[in-house]
């Protein structure tokens, strides 16, 4: 199986749809990252995420499912770049 099969695959194991709102850890299963990873993202502003009453961020599935766009887009570039 290829990387983007392989991703697809766990991406229909979390579910992602672009309405869902998803933890952290779901977002780092979808996205092949640590949960640390996704954290240190809606910091920076790269994934926005909203806020339950207790601080617990919620992430968009849109949102999601953009920056897994925009991470294949860039390993595509790079793997072009590489192959010139």
């Amino acid at each position: 199986l290829s990387n983007r099969s392989v991703r697809l695959i766990i991406l229909n194991m979390v579910n992602v749809q672009p309405d869902s709102l998803l933890l952290a850890g779901d977002v780092a299963l979808a996205l092949s990252v640590s949960a640390q990873s996704v954290r240190e993202w809606e910091r920076a502003g790269r994934l926005s995420a909203l806020r339950t009453l207790r601080g617990t961020r919620l992430f968009r599935g849109c949102d999601v499912l953009r920056l897994q766009d925009e991470r294949n887009a860039s390993s595509r570039a790079d793997q072009e770049h590489a192959q010139s």
